[in-house]
Formats: C-alpha cells, structure tokens, sequence
C-alpha cells in the first residue's frame, strides 16, 4: 500500500492571542531555521506587536508540513511574517511587506533548514491567491548572501513569478578569525590602532577602567535599567530615539529582551570609570550560540572625546575571538555607511530588497511596471 505524501498547510495569525497558540512550534522552527533570526523569534516579535507602531495591519503566516498515517506529524516549517501596507503613487497598490519596527534590523523569515523549497512554494502558492486582494508582496531586508535567497530565488524562477531585486546593500559583518589581534591588526591601520591605544590611557588617568559583563540572571534587572539611563544621555536621548522615552518604548526593551535573558542569549557589556556605566552595549545569540547580532550600543556624551564606544567594541572584538565561546559570527545591524563600525569590522553581508507578485497577467505588468520605474530612476540619478 502506497503511503499518502505530505502536504504544506498554511495558517493565518492577525493578532498576539493567535500568535500565542503557535509559541511551541515557533520556538522549535526558531531553533532549526536555516538562517537564524532574533528579530522573527516569538518573544521579539509578540513584545513589538504589544508595544511598537507598525505601518499596518499585522498578518503572520505559519506553514505547516503534515504527513498523514497510523502516527500522523506536524511539523512547522516557516513562519513568514508580514503587514499590510500601499505601493504605488500615494500607496494606492495594496501590498504585503515583511514585517519590521522601527527596532528590527533583519526580516529574513524564518525557514526550516530541511524543507526550504516546500517551504517557500507554499508561501509563493499563498501569494498566487491574492490574499485580502493582494497582489504585491516585498521580501525586504533579508539577508542578500545566504541559502535562503538561493533558494527564493531558484523557486521565484522556476514558478515564473514575477519579481526583482528593487535594491540591496552591504553592512558590516564579523566573522570570527584565528584571533583578535590578527583580526584587528587586517581591519585597522597601525595608525588608527596607535590612536585607540592613547584614547584609552588617557581614559585611564579619568579613573579605574573595568570591563564588566553580565554575569546572572539576578543582575539582569539592575542592567536593563542602567542601560536605559545611559542610553538617554547619549545621541539618542538628545534625539527622542531613546526608549526611556515612552513607557511603551521602555517596555517593549524590557520585554525583547527578557526573551534572551531567560534563555541564557544576552550578552551584555559595560565599560566602566570608577564604576560608572560610560558605554555599554546589548548583543543577542542566535539559538545555536554560533550566530550573534549587535543588538543595541550606548555610550555617554561626557566623555566623546575617549571613543567609549569603540573601545568597547574592541573588548567585544577580543570576546569574540574567545575559541570557549564558540561564537562564528556577528551581524552588526547598523545602517549602511556607518561611521564607528565599518572602520573596525571588515566583512559585509548583504541585505536585499525583493518584490514579487502574484502569478498571471496583472502580476506580471505590476512587476515591469515596477522594474520600469526603477530603470527611470537609476538613469535619473546617472
């Protein structure tokens, strides 16, 4: 007798109860995606559905492989997050883009390393059904360099589904190498290093200069709210960007955060004058322990002239090199260009930007329409 083959289904969450009922799988997938993402895990995701303002309505997509028989399974194998926003003139297109907020620097779905083509089949099926009548659908910020686009892209082919690259960029990227002083020796000039050097012995004659990294759950607490008082006295504060600046913000960072702090994933630094918090800086693991992202970094305004920032970045350059810690790589969610971290991180990951739409004709002139216009505009720029 033939066994019946399995099949992709697909279920739909618009708020944070629905989301809750699908926390254990989430958390499963989260631990065996194919590219791990923090932002997408579920305590993350449901703290910035409470608490941040997004562009539009919430719709979570959970597809799930089931195999029928005497001991059915069912299994999560993507979780594809998006919100309902406009494209077009005046945003008169509906559309679905990838779920972000203002404090999520990667929107790569989350994908089941053994099911990648069945996983994105499935969604690119449920974007053939025009969901809510819509038609276009961005991919944006996903990493630009991984399987995961390899397989996007070989699947949007295949089908013939209509899309393009609308644009991409490179940030900065680590990736852990035989040690810190090699690394750092590649990455800087002798000059910059011999400048760093001096910066920190005069910050030396300021007082005690310490190190310190958290070290149990039961100083969690004390940390999180030192961080978010030295966050308000840096560009930040000055900026109203810091999240001491509403209560929703504050608890939004409260609440992301005690999702890696429960799990033994935060790991957080301080650099210290006579113990006083003068940088401090927030990097969160990837379920493995081998993947890390630079979440948050604060320094104090009053003492600039030192680069508090960078030199915590060294220590943290030097922490990573640890072979104990078993960290490969950190993604440095900063914005293109930026000044401190570019200079010291050598390797760059790309993040892309990819619209699709739903297969058939009026797909396929939203698409050209689409290229056609970003044509226009390089040759402008040109």
């Amino acid at each position: 007798m033939t066994a019946e083959p399995s099949r992709t289904l697909v279920e739909i969450a618009r708020d944070d109860a629905e989301l809750a009922r699908q926390v254990a799988d989430w958390d499963v997938l989260a631990r065996d995606a194919v590219e791990p993402n923090v932002f997408f895990e579920s305590g993350p995701l449901r703290a910035a559905l409470r608490h941040m303002a997004l562009p539009g309505p919430f719709c979570g997509v959970f597809i799930y492989r089931e195999t029928p028989g005497a001991a059915p399974t069912r299994r999560l194998i993507a979780f594809v997050p998006f919100v309902r926003t406009g494209k077009g003139p005046s945003g008169i297109l509906p559309s679905y883009r990838l779920f972000t907020f203002l404090h999520c620097y990667l929107s790569t779905p989350l994908v089941h390393r053994e099911h990648m083509d069945e996983a994105i089949d499935a969604l690119l099926a449920w974007m053939d059904g025009a969901p809510d009548g819509v038609r276009i659908f961005g991919l944006y910020t996903i990493t630009g360099d991984g399987p995961l686009v390899s397989c996007l892209s070989a699947r949007l082919l295949a089908r013939r589904q209509p899309h393009l690259v609308e644009r991409s960029h490179d940030r900065a990227f680590l990736r852990v190498g035989p040690s810190a002083r090699r690394y750092l020796e590649a990455a800087l000039p002798r000059k910059k290093r011999k400048e760093l050097g001096r910066q920190r012995r005069r910050l030396e004659e300021q007082g005690e200069v310490t190190i310190a990294e958290l070290g149990g759950d039961g100083e969690a607490g004390d940390w999180m709210d030192r961080f978010l008082v030295l966050e308000a006295k840096g560009w930040k504060g000055h900026g109203g960007h810091a999240f001491n600046r509403t209560a929703e913000g504050r608890q939004f960072f409260l609440e992301f955060m005690d999702h890696f702090l429960a799990r033994g994933r935060a790991k957080l630094l301080a650099l210290r004058v006579d113990g006083r918090d003068i940088a401090m800086k927030c990097n969160l693991l990837a379920p493995d322990a081998a993947g890390s992202f630079a979440f948050k970094i604060a320094h104090d305004d009053s003492y600039a002239r030192f680069s508090p920032g960078v030199l915590l970045e060294l220590d943290n350059i030097e922490r990573l090199h640890d072979p104990r810690r078993g960290i490969a790589w950190m993604d440095s969610c900063a914005v293109p260009g930026h000044p401190m971290i570019e200079h010291v991180w050598s390797e760059r990951r790309r993040i892309a930007y990819i619209m699709c739409s739903a297969r058939g004709p009026f797909g396929r002139a939203l698409i050209a329409l689409f290229r056609w216009r970003n044509r226009r505009g390089s040759a402008a720029e040109g």
